[in-house]
């Protein structure tokens, strides 16, 4: 409860996306019981935001939620901090997911700064390896400087094919009828649509840690966890480790592949180790070798259980 913001401000540009994102996050954060100490909407082509910083430094909202594109997020974030503001909580519709240009306006500003997104290169997304692949091997870029809309439109064809091929028909009033009442596989994740035909698909949060950004929900999707107010961007885990106990046929009949899973279970252990770990803490492995014998794997996890205390 001490981490939970219980004030926030907007600061929004008068932009129909921005404005209605703005108001469905106002009736969220009420209804989840945050007060709401400031809400400002400005022109599209406002650059200075010096006086509007100045009110928000005054009033020191845990949360600031700006409804930006990338030029006025930048612009928001100098202001808020030549005005000695630090939010525990910053969120800004669009700026932060496009990396390149967000993180060399900003350097260090952008640190633990939140955004909502669709896509991402490393998405397990249906066909998004292939459609990575081919975007960048036609385009000569690298896998992060994909265009998040050049991956909302080939999700657009995603749908249209599956449609399609669903009713054998490219009849605009089948079309109609099968968009409204299936859900599609796409790149960006299961997609479906309301009555009016807007998406019913789920958007990703990051959060900006170090020099890149990092999905953090939903869970079935993220990367890593989020870090909290103050918390160091390189905790490293500690205490004490979370043991875990496997038993694997290291040699004997079945050693190839289970001499394959013990890579695979060191690399994941180096990797999350090298990271935040579980919960914090370290993982610690305890591989037995059951010599590819049933009996001897059975008694290897009554050890791992009863004397290891994995």
């Amino acid at each position: 409860d001490d981490l939970r913001p219980k004030t926030f401000a907007i600061v929004s540009q008068d932009d129909p996306f921005t404005l209605g994102v703005m108001d469905r996050l106002k009736g969220k954060l009420t209804d989840a019981g945050l007060q709401l100490v400031f809400d400002e909407i400005y022109a599209p082509e406002t650059t200075d935001f010096s006086a509007i910083a100045l009110q928000v430094a005054d009033l020191n909202p845990d949360l600031i939620v700006g409804g930006t594109v990338l030029e006025d997020s930048i612009g928001q974030i100098r202001a808020y901090a030549e005005a000695g503001y630090t939010p525990q909580y910053a969120f800004y519709t669009t700026g932060p997911s496009l990396p390149g240009p967000f993180k060399e306006a900003l350097g260090d500003l952008t640190e633990r700064v939140y955004s909502a997104i669709s896509w991402f290169p490393e998405g397990p997304g249906f066909q998004n390896a292939d459609f990575v692949a081919a975007y960048t091997a036609k385009y000569g870029v690298a896998a992060s400087d994909v265009p998040e809309d050049a991956a909302n439109a080939f999700t657009v064809g995603q749908v249209l094919q599956q449609a399609a091929e669903n009713v054998g028909s490219i009849d605009n009033a089948d079309l109609i009828t099968e968009l409204h009442a299936s859900k599609f596989d796409t790149i960006v994740g299961p997609l479906s649509f309301d009555e009016v035909g807007a998406p019913k698909g789920s958007f990703m949060l990051l959060q900006w840690q170090g020099d890149s950004s990092v999905i953090i929900g939903p869970s079935d999707r993220a990367q890593g966890l989020p870090l909290g107010p103050g918390e160091p961007t390189s905790a490293k885990p500690s205490g004490n480790p979370v043991r875990i106990g496997i038993s694997l046929p290291l040699t004997g009949r079945f050693s190839e592949p289970g001499s394959a899973a013990k890579q695979g279970y060191e690399v994941w252990a180096a990797l999350i180790n090298a990271s935040r770990g579980i919960l914090g803490r370290p993982v610690e492995l305890i591989i037995l070798d059951n010599a590819s014998d049933q009996d001897t794997a059975v008694a290897d996890y009554e050890k791992l259980i009863t004397v290891d205390k994995v």
